[in-house]
């Protein structure tokens, strides 16, 4: 997670509070409607409906309003401060993913927020920083887990503590407080795959694991791995991997 949500608004304005010099918090502007000038190490621009721009407390800027602006304000404590921008910065080309995850925080805040709507603010916000500011290339599969937005995390290592346990999609959704249909539409954005399937990739490589660096026969390892005997287990090994947890252990063994 890149940042620590603090809080979205609508808001409009005429002009801006500051026009000079630099913000003292760091933030997110959506411009929805309206145009302003902005002035940023002697480089003018203007910014128009469908740009996002994040404000440096770090960079002085310059900014007017030239015809009245409506905005989502979005402010936020940086956790990686290296993972952003040095300076304020514009972001005029925005992803469908990006521009969907803003649509979305602009339906939560106009709406009452409970503890589920606060969910899913911080997690729509934490995965367009991951839009606008990707992680580094080459981290490995897909599982830094830490880089995920928070739903998403909190799912995978409830699953990473219960993978012996006859978990359903319906206990881990239950853990995040979402409906299993919720919790499936954030899964597949933030890893591309379903809840249950990327249970089973954890069990699998969990199953690997044991067979090359442990003695645990294949019935104990069906066990440890939430299986309730061998036959399924081998059954789902060899579908992923077309051989079987014995030949999967010779093949590798430590």
């Amino acid at each position: 997670m890149y940042g620590e949500f603090v809080n979205i608004s609508p808001s409009y304005r005429e002009e801006f509070y500051l026009t000079q010099g630099a913000d003292r918090q760091m933030y997110l502007l959506y411009l929805q409607e309206g145009s302003f000038s902005l002035t940023v190490s002697g480089a003018s621009s203007v910014i128009r409906p469908g740009t996002v721009v994040f404000f440096s407390p770090k960079t002085p800027m310059e900014r007017h309003v030239i015809d009245p602006i409506r905005f989502l304000y979005i402010r936020f404590n940086g956790e990686d401060l290296d993972a952003f921008p040095r300076e304020t910065t514009v972001y005029s080309e925005l992803s469908p993913r990006a521009a969907e995850d803003l649509a979305q925080l602009d339906l939560l805040a106009q709406s009452p927020c409970g503890t589920m709507g606060l969910e899913l603010k911080k997690h729509y916000f934490n995965d367009l920083l991951l839009c606008l500011v990707p992680p580094p290339q080459g981290s490995g599969q897909m599982t830094d887990i830490a880089l995920l937005p928070p739903i998403p995390r909190r799912a995978v290592a409830y699953m990473e503590q219960h993978l012996r346990d006859k978990l359903t999609v319906g206990d881990i959704s239950a853990h995040c407080a979402l409906s299993p249909t919720s919790l499936e539409v954030l899964f597949r954005k933030s890893l591309g795959r379903s809840v249950y399937d990327y249970l089973i990739f954890l069990r699998m490589e969990k199953a690997k694991l044991q067979l090359t660096q442990t003695p645990y026969s294949v019935g104990q390892i069906a066990l440890h791995c939430g299986f309730d005997n061998s036959f399924y287990f081998c059954n789902a090994f060899k579908k992923r991997f077309a051989m079987t947890p014995t030949q999967y252990r010779k093949a590798n063994r430590i």
